[in-house]
C-alpha cells in the first residue's frame, strides 16, 4: 500500500477506505466466500484502481 500510493498519507488513507468499503461490499453480498483472516490481492488492486494509483490496462 505504502508503494501504491508513494508514502502520501492522504492517499494511504483513502486507499484504506476504500479497501473497507470494498471488503465491507464483498462482506455482506457473499459473507461465506469472505475471510476475515486473509485479504486477496484483488481488493487491493480493485481499491488502487479505483484510487488511479494502478493503472487498469
Amino acid at each position: 500500500m505504502h508503494k501504491q500510493t508513494k508514502g502520501n498519507l492522504r492517499l494511504l488513507t483513502r486507499m484504506c477506505f476504500l479497501l473497507f468499503d470494498i471488503c465491507e461490499y464483498y462482506y455482506d453480498t457473499e459473507p461465506t466466500l469472505f475471510s476475515k483472516r486473509v485479504m486477496p490481492n484483488k481488493y487491493l488492486e480493485m481499491a488502487a484502481i479505483e484510487l488511479g494509483s494502478l493503472d487498469a490496462r
